[in-house]
């Protein structure tokens, strides 16, 4: 999670933190104070953002109340380990930690966690072809689309973008032209600037496979944003994962929450005035109150939209909540005796 830098996967993370940072009833600068359990903070979801909050409030002397759905911390966060033999696990929700979560890095240092460089794909299969990433970056095979450079798979696409990149950089990215790139898809202005089919057909596989999001459905607006602050994703950037399972994290903020966090309670209502804000939960199948002088968002806006929310938010920000897209992704998890992916042939 970076304050300024985007990635592939950065575009849910950043969707996460603009929940984590929507205080109600105002928008405040929560100065650090002694005890103050007369003013109780509400945080919403148990995530890395809710717990990353709800452990800062904490650690400022704030009076912390969390409520999670789920009977586990963590959110997208979650190493599967049970099935397996040897102390093995997988990552079956948040995988990769690369160079922009500095929020993360941060954390897993100060938590004495390791983050180890994760080991990049073997190899991929697309329109046909299996084809080894060792031949695909050589050159020896090429991919099976025209137009390409060879011995790349990913940012393909960014030659055809160097205008739009060069205008935000120029303008800046709040100007009306910049803002105006919203109103396109990223297939639309792949076109627009040029680019071949097969160019947008690989476009459209990488990121399917990468960002569960096909180019017709994303906003030119955020691939611009993304590419003009850091530059993009290729087959030779290093991603880690924290040693021992990714769920070591929500975990120890957890148990530094203590009983700050109160699972299994499924929020059902939001009220809120200019002093006080009231949450109606479930506990049990029985509905309980808790209130509090502000309360923190970090619930997925999948989640909040089925929220009652008393008054409303603004116009545009209800829309926000309302048509943010997710993608979906199903992970398979397999143990073997022996690692014969890395056998010759």
């Amino acid at each position: 999670m970076s304050k300024n830098k985007t990635s592939r996967r950065n575009f849910i993370k950043t969707t996460m933190m603009v929940g984590a940072g929507m205080f109600l009833p105002k928008s405040i600068t929560l100065a650090k104070s002694g005890s103050s359990d007369d003013k109780r903070i509400i945080v919403i979801g148990a995530g890395l953002a809710g717990l990353s909050c709800a452990y800062e409030l904490q650690q400022s002397g704030y009076n912390v109340f969390l409520l999670e759905a789920r009977s586990r911390p963590g959110g997208r966060v979650r190493t599967n380990r049970d099935p397996f033999a040897d102390g093995l696990y997988a990552e079956m929700g948040a995988e990769y930690v690369d160079s922009s979560d500095e929020y993360v890095r941060k954390y897993a240092q100060e938590f004495d966690l390791s983050v180890l460089p994760a080991k990049q794909y073997d190899g991929i299969y697309v329109r046909g072809q299996h084809i080894s990433m060792a031949d695909m970056k050589s050159g020896k095979i090429a991919l099976p689309y025209t137009g390409i450079e060879r011995g790349k798979l990913f940012a393909q696409e960014v030659a055809y973008i160097q205008d739009w990149i060069k205008m935000v950089k120029e303008l800046g990215e709040s100007s009306k032209e910049v803002q105006a790139l919203d109103k396109m898809s990223v297939a639309e202005i792949l076109k627009k600037g040029g680019a071949p089919q097969d160019i947008i057909d690989l476009y459209t596989f990488t990121n399917a496979t990468e960002s569960t999001s096909v180019p017709a459905k994303m906003s030119a607006l955020n691939m611009i944003l993304a590419n003009s602050k850091t530059s993009a994703f290729s087959e030779n950037t290093v991603e880690g994962r924290i040693f021992g399972g990714n769920d070591q994290l929500p975990k120890i903020f957890a148990k530094k929450l203590g009983n700050n966090i109160k699972y299994n309670r499924a929020v059902q209502k939001i009220m809120f005035t200019d002093n006080q804000v009231t949450v109606h939960f479930l506990e049990n199948g029985k509905r309980k109150d808790v209130f509090g002088s502000r309360c923190v968002l970090a619930m997925p806006l999948s989640v909040l939209r089925r929220v009652k929310i008393d008054p409303l938010f603004s116009e545009s920000k209800m829309h926000c909540i309302r048509k943010q897209a997710y993608g979906h992704v199903m992970k398979i998890a397999m143990q073997y005796g022996r690692r014969f992916w890395d056998e010759p042939g």
